[in-house]
């Protein structure tokens, strides 16, 4: 399926290389757990409930490994914006992979190529002269794996007796699935069609050939029936059914020992105890007891992704994310404090479309992070996410059909749209009362007032800060070295606008940069607030050659199938 995936413009890992970085890893983490790609049975951990252990394994091991797995996608894939994760025991570890692509602006796309386990037995028993039951037994640990967990169920599952007996339909469907231009995909149709035809076996076993093996167990085929039908339930339907499959698979492990025990000193040198669950932060109260509340202000292409891993492997269950209609900030605001109180447990909460100024909640006080960015090099990033992601808003759809300067104009004629002018004023503005003063005015109190405002360009620096602020209100927080977890050598800052200013023409480019001349001081002043620089707040900085580097985060797509 990769070398199919990889003629639509997907670059691969090379999974069926035992020397490929992800395999390596996933490898080294079931070893640490006592286990290998071949164990079928179940994970669990001493003196827990052996249900709920793989939930929690998943966690301490996303926790110890989010830096390692960052680390073996940028050396797989290199600066490629789509890619085919391809090894099956990301399945294995939902969450860790999922965390990592998110760390790495990944907008994952998770397809599941269903095949009959019957020939899935052969391939194994043949490849690795592995007995038959073990070989059933591990096709259900891997496909339950992938159905049954939040962070891997898939959207798209594909047969692949589809694929032999309708090849052009079943691709077109994926293709379609994948944001693949109908140009691309038939300009390649006839390559993928050699591949498939070359590499699998003809004819497929029909469907039903299970309900013909009474000796096979009826939980293998209600699996393989589940996966057959997925597309045609509805996903709260097909969630319900993956869950109850997983609870009779763990069932058939307790009755048949089938389990695997994970020592608390598989993870010992890194600091974490796998025998305890994972736990966040201790809290230490504010003045009069009053509980702290993070709240990040997940300001779009402005590393928000990267914070909001960080918050996530902190907090684990303690952190959540909201969105709310459009509505008055009053409104939302209040929204966002009535969730607070009704749900004590949250310690961080992220959200794209929650306003300042911070909530008034009784008995909470309230901690907020929010970082800008470069506005002419954040622009040129959302024209991208959006073109390439598969949503159907109106940003959206006018990056689809036309370029960035068209894109530039379009949203530039709209007085209200302050996407692309002064997009950051406008959000920091509203922290400090109306008062007869400037937006601007307004923005820059909030910039000194905040606890915290971040600069993506001194990314570093700036969650360094921000370890040292929230350690008082949460003994124990680490930024876990962030941007070592997503930053990547790039084009410097002074080299991408230099490209956007040749792609707009020096007549558009003046016009996109006096919309946005509060966005780049108060830019400047939060680099030199980092860099500790005061002088780069006074300097004069020609706009359309800055000197910053940036550690870029491009949007990219992610397929898993």
């Amino acid at each position: 399926m990769s070398g199919c995936l990889s003629l639509l413009g997907f670059a691969a890992s090379g999974a069926a290389n035992e020397a490929s970085a992800i395999v390596r890893l996933n490898n080294t983490i079931l070893g640490e757990l006592g286990s290998a790609w071949d164990r079928p049975g179940m994970l669990v951990l001493h003196g827990r409930v052996p249900l709920k252990c793989a939930a929690e394994i998943d966690a301490i091991v996303s926790r110890r490994y989010l830096g390692d797995a960052v680390t073996a996608l940028r050396s797989t894939y290199g600066e490629a914006r789509r890619i085919v994760l391809d090894d099956p025991r990301v399945a294995l570890f939902p969450g860790l992979w999922d965390a990592a692509l998110r760390a790495e602006a990944f907008a994952p796309l998770r397809v599941l190529l269903a095949r009959n386990p019957l020939e899935v037995t052969d391939v194994l028993h043949q490849r690795h002269q592995m007995g038959r039951p073990r070989a059933v037994q591990l096709w259900l640990r891997y496909t339950l794996s992938a159905l049954s967990s939040d962070a891997a169920r898939p959207e798209y599952v594909i047969g692949l007796d589809a694929l032999q007996r309708r090849k052009a339909e079943a691709l077109s469907d994926l293709a379609a699935a994948l944001n693949v231009a109908q140009s691309v995909f038939a300009a390649a149709a006839p390559d993928i069609e050699r591949i498939i035809r070359d590499n699998l076996p003809e004819p497929p076993l029909p469907p039903d050939v299970l309900d013909r093996k009474p000796l096979v167990s009826a939980l293998v085929k209600d699996t393989y029936l589940l996966c057959r039908e997925w597309q045609s339930r509805e996903p709260a339907t097909r969630r319900e059914a993956a869950a109850g499959l997983a609870a009779r698979f763990e069932e058939y492990c307790l009755i048949a020992g089938a389990l695997a025990t994970v020592g608390a000193a598989a993870l010992a040198p890194a600091g974490v105890a796998l025998d305890a669950a994972p736990a966040a932060p201790a809290v230490r109260s504010g003045a009069n007891g009053r509980r702290p509340v993070i709240i990040h202000y997940h300001l779009f292409k402005n590393a928000g992704t990267s914070v909001d891993a960080i918050l996530k492997r902190n907090f684990g269950q303690g952190w959540a994310s909201q969105e709310y209609p459009q509505r008055s900030a009053p409104v939302m605001i209040a929204e966002a404090g009535t969730y607070l109180l009704q749900h004590p447990q949250v310690m961080a909460l992220s959200s794209h479309t929650l306003m300042l100024p911070l909530p008034e909640v009784p008995g909470v006080d309230i901690f907020p992070i929010i970082f800008v960015r470069h506005p002419l090099d954040r622009l040129k990033s959302a024209y991208v996410f959006e073109r390439d992601q598969r949503a159907e808003t109106a940003g959206a759809r006018l990056a689809k059909e036309t370029d960035f300067a068209g894109y530039l104009r379009a949203r530039l004629a709209n007085p209200a749209d302050r996407a692309c002018r002064n997009f950051h004023t406008a959000r920091l503005a509203m922290a400090e009362p109306a008062d007869g003063s400037t937006e601007f005015e307004r923005a820059l109190r909030a910039f000194e007032h905040l606890p915290f405002v971040g600069s993506v360009e001194a990314f570093d620096a700036s969650v360094e800060m921000l370890q040292r602020l929230v350690t008082p209100l949460f003994p124990g927080f680490r930024a876990f070295a962030a941007f070592e977890n997503v930053s990547r050598p790039q084009k410097s800052l002074e080299a991408r606008i230099a490209e956007i200013r040749e792609e707009l023409g020096g007549a558009l480019f003046q016009t996109l940069v006096a919309h946005n001349a509060d966005d780049l001081m108060l830019y400047r002043r939060a680099v030199a607030r980092y860099r500790d620089d005061p002088s780069l707040a006074r300097r004069e900085m020609p706009h359309e050659a800055p000197t910053e580097t940036l550690t870029q985060m491009p949007q990219r797509a992610a397929a898993a199938p």
